[in-house]
C-alpha cells in the first residue's frame, strides 16, 4: 500500500444506468468530485447501473516509472524525482505541461536514497513517510494546471468509534512479517552489530557498510523498511460522523480511535477510500502505528 501521497485515493461511485451517463463517462477522463480530482480507471456497466473506480489526480505518480536516483539529501532528492520524471525529463515525451511544484517544505536533511526500477510514487512515499509528510496533487480546469503540494501531518482532536455510532466496521492487523531491530554492518573485513535485543526477540538484517556514512547512520538505513506495523481499518458512517475528511482531517495526520474492546488509540491516517452509492457516503480509514526498526539511538 502507498502511503502519504493520495495515489491509493480512491472513489468509488454507483449510478442509475442510462444512455447518457453510458456515453459520457469514459476511462482515463477526469472527473472533479468535492475538491478533488479523479482518472477514472474502471467503468462496469449493468442494465440497472454504473459502477465506477477513480483515483486521485496524483495516481499520476504511478504512470513514471523511476529509472534511477540516488540522494543523500531529502529536499534535493524529491525535487530531483520531479525534474527527472515531469518537468525536465531527458525524453521530452515525458514531460507533464503546467506542472507547478514547492518542496521547501521538505528539511534539507542529509539520507541516502537509492532507487532503480520503482514507480515514482513508491519512491517518494518511502522518503516522505520517515518525516510524517504527505504529498499530494491537485488540478486547476481551467488551465489545465497540476499543482504537487507537500504537508505535515498534525495530531488532531478527531475522535472515531463505534459507540458514537461513527464507525460501522472495525478490522485490526498486526504484522511483523518484515520487522527487524538488528543491523550488521559491514566494514571491510569488519562487521558491527548494532542492535540491542537478545534471544527470540533478536531479528538481524546485513548491509554493506559505506564510507560517507556513519555506523549509526549505516544502521538506520539498514533499519528503515523493517518496521513493525500495528493497523486498524475503519468504516466510517458519514452520515453520524462529527468530523469531515478533508477540513477536519486529512493524509497523515493523526485521530483518536475508539476500539470495540475499549481501548484508546492515536493512530495516523495513511489510507482513504470513499464510497458513494444511493445509501450515501461511506469512507474507509486505513489508520497504522509504525514502530521503527531497532533501538540504536
Amino acid at each position: 500500500m502507498t502511503k502519504s501521497i493520495k495515489t491509493a485515493f480512491e472513489l468509488k461511485i454507483s449510478l442509475p444506468y442510462s444512455i447518457e451517463s453510458e456515453n459520457l463517462i469514459k476511462l482515463d477522463r477526469i472527473i472533479l468530485f468535492k475538491v478533488d480530482a479523479f482518472f477514472i480507471q474502471k467503468i462496469q456497466i449493468f442494465h440497472n447501473k454504473i459502477d465506477i473506480i477513480a483515483l486521485g489526480i496524483s495516481s499520476i505518480l504511478s504512470y513514471r516509472t523511476l529509472v534511477y536516483n540516488k540522494s543523500t539529501n531529502v529536499r534535493a532528492g524529491v525535487l530531483d524525482i520531479l525534474e527527472q520524471n515531469f518537468s525536465k525529463p531527458i525524453v521530452n515525451a515525458r514531460t507533464l505541461q503546467q506542472l507547478n511544484y514547492d518542496v521547501s517544505l521538505l528539511p534539507l536533511t542529509n539520507y541516502d536514497f537509492e532507487f532503480k526500477g520503482v514507480d515514482v510514487a513508491v519512491a517518494l512515499s518511502d522518503i516522505l513517510n520517515l518525516l510524517y509528510i504527505s504529498a499530494d496533487w491537485k488540478y486547476r480546469p481551467i488551465n489545465r494546471e497540476y499543482f504537487f503540494s507537500l504537508r505535515q501531518g498534525v495530531e488532531t482532536n478527531c475522535e472515531f468509534s463505534q459507540n458514537f455510532r461513527n464507525v460501522t466496521e472495525e478490522t485490526k492487523e498486526l504484522d511483523n512479517l518484515k520487522y527487524k531491530n538488528t543491523a550488521l554492518i559491514s566494514l571491510e573485513e569488519d562487521v558491527i552489530y548494532v542492535g540491542s535485543a537478545t534471544g527470540i526477540d533478536r531479528r538481524e538484517t546485513y548491509i554493506d557498510g559505506k564510507e560517507e556514512l556513519s555506523v549509526q547512520e549505516s544502521a538506520k538505513l539498514a533499519l528503515k523498511d523493517k518496521k513493525k506495523i500495528d493497523t486498524v481499518n475503519v468504516v466510517i458512517d458519514s452520515a453520524n460522523a462529527k468530523w469531515s475528511f478533508g477540513s477536519d482531517y486529512k493524509l497523515m495526520d493523526t485521530v483518536l480511535i475508539k476500539t470495540g474492546d475499549n481501548r484508546a488509540l492515536r493512530k495516523r491516517l495513511t489510507d482513504v477510500v470513499q464510497y458513494y452509492d444511493i445509501s450515501g457516503e461511506h469512507i474507509e480509514l486505513t489508520l497504522e502505528e509504525v514502530t521503527l526498526g531497532g533501538n540504536y539511538s
